[in-house]
């Protein structure tokens, strides 16, 4: 599988995330945001938009699992390819 087709299936899924899920992680990995401004946009704590974030993180992991191959998530949200 190719580095776009991967992408899309992400971005796929990153859509289908509940609208505060999307748009902390959006904000995070491609606005370079900020836990407080996402959470004062959100009208929450920076805690409750890090809580957001794991939980969409955790949603992406069970979805994407298997579907990714070649690639590990690692806990800071980022990827590598495997050995």
């Amino acid at each position: 599988m190719v580095v776009s087709e991967q992408r899309e299936i992400l971005m796929g899924e990153i859509n289908r995330l509940p609208p505060r899920q999307q748009r902390v992680i959006m904000g995070k990995f491609f606005g370079n945001e900020t836990y407080v401004s996402l959470g004062a946009e959100l009208g929450v704590t920076k805690q409750r938009a890090k809580q957001i974030e794991q939980k969409a993180f955790a949603t992406l992991k069970s979805r994407l699992s298997g579907r990714l191959d070649g690639f590990i998530a690692r806990s800071d949200g980022l990827a590598r390819r495997a050995k």
